[in-house]
């Protein structure tokens, strides 16, 4: 704290240069950088002694673990997708298209003075088609409504995924949509810290498999957040033997889509703590009868 106080006063405009100053000063002679000295003109000349690692993986290496502070705006950013997707709900009826559906979802986002990370919001064989909006698309009786949408809170950003049914759901999708919950939560159940990226998805898919999604495929069951503008690590795919560590932020997700029939998800945001993990996000993770 006393160091970051110290640089934050040598960042006024009136003391220019003394960041770099103090930065050296506590580094010793020696630093590890995700870019090259270069890319700051004139470091070589103020410090010509200094040396340099470049480590273009140490950002995102360090973006992994969550602050106290980024933990709350990801809560927040959390609560607000789930109240919108809530608010949002009214719009769904027969006769209603993908567009209307949407807007009802991004207005409830900027209600609660938030920004619009996604609003993908599908509808039947529109949401076999990942994150593509087909703002033509209507609601019918016994439509299957898939949202995947987010939204950004003070710089930090959300990714949830509810699926809802006008009318009763037939027992297909309904089984389907029980595998993929048990796959989520298979994954879910195995997290904690120690735990490889890899053998979380793993976990997953198996148990989609088991559960009643035979030929289940996926190259990831999830992702690390926080910053908004992409995700952070680690990728729950193959080869992805990141090893999870406690104030990591993860999106975990088991999503399926028939092309021509309909697309299926759940996606939750949890924090691990250092036992298993939190849920951020709050709603029912079950498949609902709406309209």
């Amino acid at each position: 704290d006393a160091m970051v106080r110290r640089l934050h006063e040598a960042a006024r405009p009136e003391a220019p240069g003394r960041v770099a100053i103090s930065l050296l000063e506590d580094a010793g002679g020696a630093v590890v950088a995700d870019q090259p000295p270069e890319v700051v003109p004139g470091l070589g000349d103020a410090a010509p002694g200094l040396k340099v690692t470049t480590d273009t993986d140490l950002f995102m290496g360090l973006r992994m673990v969550k602050t106290r502070e980024e933990l709350e705006r990801l809560r927040t950013a959390a609560r607000i997708t789930e109240d919108a997707i809530a608010a949002s709900l009214v719009a769904i009826r027969p006769g209603a298209t993908q567009a209307e559906i949407a807007a009802a979802y991004a207005g409830a986002v900027v209600a609660q003075g938030a920004g619009i990370r996604s609003d993908s919001v599908s509808i039947d064989e529109g949401a076999a088609l990942g994150n593509v909006n087909m703002p033509g698309d209507r609601v019918r009786e016994g439509s299957i409504v898939r949202y995947d949408v987010g939204a950004i809170h003070r710089g930090y950003a959300s990714d949830i995924a509810r699926c809802f049914s006008v009318g009763p759901l037939g027992e297909e999708y309904a089984a389907k949509y029980r595998a993929l919950l048990r796959g989520e939560g298979a994954a879910l159940e195995l997290l904690r810290p120690g735990v490889r990226a890899s053998e979380l998805f793993e976990a997953a898919v198996a148990a989609v498999r088991r559960e009643g999604i035979p030929r289940y495929q996926r190259t990831h069951v999830g992702h690390g957040i926080g910053i908004a503008g992409g995700y952070d690590r680690p990728l729950l795919a193959p080869g992805d033997d990141t090893a999870i560590e406690p104030g990591t932020v993860l999106c975990v997700e088991t999503p399926y889509y028939e092309v021509g029939r309909v697309g299926l998800q759940v996606e939750d945001m949890v924090v691990v703590t250092d036992d298993g993990f939190e849920f951020l996000s709050r709603s029912s993770r079950d498949l609902e009868v709406v309209g």
